[in-house]
């Protein structure tokens, strides 16, 4: 068989791959449909046993099929328990919203502060210097207009949390993950290999679609810069540029998972975050918090390259032997927000979103005499909303930005 047929046959393999799973997805989309609309139990084992039937499957593949949806029906009720569970804290009185902020507090003294109580003050001030942290100034974000149900904003200057609404909930970050993504990946190259080439193959295109992900728009064989699989992870939140990034730095996307948990303990934040890929998927092991997301969110503000791509409004790839003229991408978020008046510049931003936890995003701007913050939102009930929620928080807890102008007609007073 020639070269060229073998390639055919491959394609027409993975095709039918694909094809299998997207029609077995829905057919579990089906069975939780039913389960989740209360199905009694003894109909819903009959239809389980029919939908194996009809799938093709002999009696032992239906027996097995049986078991596995039974534990996927376990997996689904252990969620909802999880979700109501969360839902009755974040409706729990102000005292909890209070435990959760000393929560932080105590946490984000050192171990040397914790463990030496005949220290001062001033040295308790010296390790808790680069950490977020909580400050009796702190708030309880009480906004009618909020929908967001987790939120926090951070002075990144001074480190310490301005306001809050359940920052140490677990949520799924969706795409605010690739913020991550792309700090880990700078931190295991070297700034010149943003140039080097990566070819695109089908294992990264085909990753994004079964999953459903947003896309740069990367083809089959088309030999991009690393540089571009930056800009192409954030702008456009493309999670087949996600996906080859990660099998460029790592050699494999399970190796560069391992690393991003190995950040997280770096970080501090290991026992509050874990990750199980670069993209955002849900997964009930990927999870983090608003929390976590800023203290994310500012290391990647601390990396000159990172900080640039997503403070990127758009950014046109290298040409290509796919595209000649390369793609233009667009931050949605940041060109969004720009004509909203929230009291300051929104420099940078990066949105998320899956089923699980609505509509999220985390940004940064420039308010006050120049100084930076940072805002996360999760659960929001829209993307737009995402947005008007941080132009609220914003323009609620953080200064007006001081422009020249303003500073000319002080110095002038």
């Amino acid at each position: 068989m020639s070269g060229e047929k073998e390639e055919e046959l491959k394609r027409q393999q993975r095709r039918e791959r694909i094809q299998r799973m997207k029609l077995e997805k829905e057919r579990q989309e089906k069975i939780r449909k039913y389960i989740r609309f209360g199905v009694p139990g003894g109909m819903t084992l009959i239809l389980l046993v029919l939908m194996a039937i009809l799938s093709g499957g002999n009696k032992s593949n239906a027996s097995e099929q049986l078991e596995s949806q039974q534990l996927t029906s376990q997996q689904l009720s252990l969620q909802e328990q999880q979700t109501v569970e969360q839902e009755e804290a974040a409706k729990e009185p102000v005292a909890n919203e209070e435990n959760a902020a000393y929560v932080i507090e105590r946490e984000t003294v050192s171990e040397e502060a914790t463990t030496q109580e005949a220290a001062t003050e001033e040295e308790t001030a010296d390790n808790t210097e680069d950490k977020i942290r909580m400050v009796k100034d702190s708030e309880i974000i009480y906004l009618d207009e909020l929908t967001s149900e987790y939120a926090l904003v951070v002075n990144a200057n001074t480190q310490e949390i301005v306001a809050f609404k359940a920052p140490n909930t677990q949520i799924n970050p969706a795409s605010m993950t690739k913020i991550f993504t792309i700090l880990v990946a700078a931190e295991h190259i070297e700034e010149e290999d943003w140039d080097d080439t990566f070819t695109i193959t089908l294992e990264h295109t085909d990753y994004a679609f079964v999953h459903d992900c947003s896309t740069a728009g990367f083809l089959d064989e088309e030999v991009v810069t690393v540089r571009d699989l930056f800009y192409g992870t954030i702008l456009p939140s493309g999670g087949e540029a996600a996906y080859a990034l990660a099998c460029y730095v790592a050699g494999s996307h399970e190796a560069f998972v391992e690393l991003m948990n190995e950040k997280l303990e770096e970080l501090g934040i290991s026992k509050t975050s874990h990750f199980t890929n670069s993209v955002g998927l849900y997964h009930k092991e990927h999870y983090t918090t608003v929390y976590d997301m800023a203290v994310i969110m500012k290391a990647v503000m601390d990396n000159p390259l990172c900080k640039e791509v997503i403070s990127s409004r758009t950014y046109n790839t290298s040409s290509t032997n796919k595209h000649p003229e390369g793609i233009l991408l667009s931050n949605w978020f940041i060109r969004r927000i720009e004509d909203k008046d929230c009291g300051g510049i929104v420099m940078g931003a990066k949105t998320g979103f899956v089923n699980q936890s609505g509509n999220c995003a985390v940004s940064y701007g420039l308010f006050g005499d120049n100084e930076e913050y940072i805002c996360v939102t999760a659960k929001a009930s829209s993307s737009w909303n995402a947005i008007n929620d941080h132009v609220a928080l914003y323009s609620a807890y953080c200064p007006p930005l001081v422009t020249e102008e303003a500073q000319t007609e002080e110095s002038v007073n």
